[in-house]
């Protein structure tokens, strides 16, 4: 089922304050949106279990991003499937790369807010 407008626009939002906050390297914004039990798989393929570390936020910078197509299904009263496309810029000594990603997550419903539970990207060639 297709997620209302209101639903969409508050994923949204939590999707961005995400992204910001991987950029900006704030650990605590960043799993302030994550739901316990979040894991993620990451475009190289490595999987991760638990809120990442300001460590692993590092090693996985980003200096920007933008985001499009976004689709929001809900699979539960309080349970979402969103996918997206992300371009995101990478740096890489005195220049930057860029990646395009697909992107699934999973994002639940707790204590009134959306929170992200799972997360998948995968580099689009």
């Amino acid at each position: 089922m297709n997620a209302s407008a209101e639903v969409t626009r508050a994923i949204s939002s939590r999707l961005l304050t995400l992204w910001d906050a991987w950029r900006n390297q704030d650990v605590t914004a960043h799993n302030a949106v994550l739901a316990e039990g979040y894991s993620a798989v990451h475009p190289d393929g490595t999987v991760h279990a638990g809120k990442p570390s300001s460590q692993e936020m590092a090693a996985a910078a980003i200096t920007g991003y933008s985001l499009s197509g976004l689709r929001v299904a809900l699979v539960g009263p309080e349970a979402a499937l969103v996918t997206y496309v992300a371009q995101v810029e990478i740096p890489a000594g005195d220049h930057s790369e860029h990646a395009k990603l697909a992107v699934g997550e999973v994002l639940v419903k707790q204590r009134g807010e959306w929170l992200c539970r799972y997360y998948q990207g995968t580099l689009i060639k």
